[in-house]
């Protein structure tokens, strides 16, 4: 997935997902930056990515369609797996996306529930305002919790309040069909940032390049190779795993704009 002699940066967020700036703004600093190959992989949607392509365009920047999917995995543990070059219009990605996007928008009333019994007195019709997409889901929470000051940002809203709730049976895609999902549209799959809780955090090395090796089996592509906080002991996993399995690498910033200010675009070693 990395192209060679390119600038590039295969992790960013807009305003689709928790990042602060549209995706038209994504690629004019971009463009400003000297970057010229770039993915926008918003959480869980696809909804930024016309915009986003159609700028790249005009600016000559080579555009990656993506998506960064929150996937229930063993152990009751979330990992982060990021699609890069998908055709979003192709029939059979489009059909595991939209029931994918309806079971997370048909959990949304529990979730509202449980901050009714934290005392937040939010309901369902409050959250069209803050629709930055087709269907509605745990971001435009944070986004309506940011607005009325139960949180002094989005990544705070996750942290201090949202992860707090347990997720519906059906609100998380399982790994296994976000591959599928993924390689629907003839993407591929990649583990986003091994390092974190949302990643592989906690196994030893051994036990991490044993789950690496049985994800590539089900379906595993590549892992994130390159990216900011990663320490030279990740990195030498990382490495291994490239070089004994086979895994394609990608990297990027984990760029949100304001909301995550000390990550910059193609910030990505």
């Amino acid at each position: 997935m990395i192209k060679e002699n390119s600038i590039y940066d295969y992790h960013i967020h807009s305003i689709y997902s928790d990042g602060s700036d549209t995706p038209k703004e994504i690629i004019q600093k971009a463009k400003k930056r000297g970057l010229d190959t770039l993915a926008l992989t918003d959480h869980d949607t696809i909804d930024g990515l016309k915009e986003a392509s159609a700028e790249a365009i005009r600016l000559n920047i080579n555009f990656i369609n993506g998506i960064e999917l929150s996937t229930r995995y063993d152990d009751h543990r979330l990992i982060h797996i990021l699609g890069l070059g998908i055709d979003i219009v192709h029939p059979d990605f489009q059909a595991r996306y939209i029931s994918f996007k309806k079971d997370r928008e048909d959990a949304l009333p529990i979730v509202i529930e449980e901050l009714q019994k934290k005392g937040i007195p939010i309901q369902m019709d409050d959250l069209d305002q803050y629709r930055t997409g087709h269907y509605l889901d745990r971001q435009t929470v944070a986004k309506w919790l940011v607005k009325n000051k139960y949180a002094s940002s989005i990544p705070r809203a996750w942290i201090d309040i949202l992860d707090d709730i347990a997720y519906m049976p059906n609100e998380l895609i399982n790994v296994r069909d976000a591959f599928e999902m993924i390689h629907a549209g003839k993407g591929k799959t990649f583990i986003a940032h091994i390092h974190k809780p949302i990643g592989l955090y906690g196994y030893s090395d051994q036990e991490a390049f044993l789950r690496l090796q049985q994800l590539k089996l089900e379906g595993l592509d590549g892992i994130e190779a390159f990216y900011p906080t990663y320490t030279e002991k990740d990195k030498n996993l990382i490495q291994k795993a490239v070089s004994e399995l086979g895994l394609l690498q990608s990297g990027g910033s984990d760029y949100h704009g304001k909301n995550r200010p000390e990550v910059h675009l193609g910030q990505i070693l």
